[in-house]
């Protein structure tokens, strides 16, 4: 069990679009397409037929602008600046 979804990112970074279910809360923006279960089927024919290219493109530069280690990073340190900020 994971609760972030790291499979997915790594899905999405490597250019492949995600597909999951719309309660497991991991919509992660462009790229991981959340649905109810019962679409999949529909979903994974059109992926398969015609709008595969365009979010695999959006799926690794969303990975890539939002969960690389630097960007990962560089959130972390402005959490931790702003939580700061009344102590400082």
């Amino acid at each position: 069990y994971e609760a972030f979804g790291l499979v997915a990112i790594e899905s999405m970074a490597a250019g492949v679009p995600v597909l999951v279910d719309r309660s497991s809360g991991m919509d992660f923006g462009a790229g991981c397409i959340a649905y109810d279960a019962a679409h999949f089927p529909d979903i994974i024919k059109s992926l398969l037929t015609q709008q595969a290219e365009p979010l695999r493109e959006a799926a690794r530069s969303n990975a890539v602008s939002h969960y690389s280690w630097d960007a990962v990073a560089a959130t972390h340190a402005e959490a931790f600046r702003n939580r700061m900020k009344p102590y400082v």
